[in-house]
């Protein structure tokens, strides 16, 4: 073997989990030094859950994990990439239980993350004709609606009123882009993403009862308001 390497043995054993809570805000930075860090939280009752990456992350993409801490199982898993690029954002639900969440790098250059564990059971809830009012920001909040719907109705998200969309040279950060990059997603019931697009109206036929959420998200952190 004629190559270079390198290399660090890290404890983890003394690693404190920080407490973690549903719709909470949750920041940090690793490097060669701290390259995971674990978070826990508990569910009293069954949840869905949607991991919503915010904008301000830099660097490279931090991977994250959540574990069943009972079992040991992977319940779900992806990467928090940084705010310039396309966001991976489940959502996926979970018993009641004790969760882990960890975040980790592989390399020993400093990235910065940030993230919510939103409850959709804690969405704002719609009926059937009912109009809305807000603005997506490029800080990245996801935005969640729910409207309870039978197996078999139609449902049609109307989106009225949307800012022309425009793809241009920014000349501040020396590339072209549009002004906004959002989505839209509806979630059934079950946690499951039954429908996701670019941003606009959105359609389906409710294959099951429930309570089915609706899922608007600014992707990028130079979108506009």
């Amino acid at each position: 073997f004629n190559g270079g390497m390198s290399f660090q043995i890290d404890n983890v054993a003394l690693q404190v989990p920080l407490a973690l809570n549903l719709d909470q805000t949750v920041s940090g930075t690793l490097d060669a030094q701290t390259q995971q860090r674990d978070y826990r939280f508990t569910l009293a009752d069954s949840a869905t859950v949607q991991l919503d990456r915010l904008n301000s992350g830099t660097g490279s993409s931090v991977s994250w994990q959540i574990t069943d801490v009972a079992t040991g199982t992977t319940v779900a898993s992806s990467t928090l990439t940084p705010g310039t690029s396309t966001p991976s954002q489940p959502t996926f639900a979970l018993p009641p239980g004790l969760y882990a969440l960890r975040v980790s790098i592989s390399d020993f250059v400093p990235s910065s993350y940030a993230f919510r564990l939103l409850n959709a059971s804690t969405a704002t809830p719609m009926v059937s004709g009912q109009v809305v009012e807000g603005r997506l920001e490029p800080t990245g909040e996801s935005v969640i609606y729910s409207v309870d719907v039978a197996a078999g109705d139609r449902l049609f998200v109307d989106l009225r009123d949307l800012a022309t969309r425009t793809y241009s040279y920014d000349a501040l950060k020396g590339f072209w882009h549009y002004n906004y990059s959002s989505t839209v997603r509806i979630v059934d019931p079950y946690g499951r993403t039954v429908a996701t697009q670019d941003i606009g109206d959105a359609e389906l036929v409710a294959t099951v009862s429930g309570r089915y959420s609706i899922v608007l998200d600014g992707s990028l952190v130079y979108d506009t308001p």
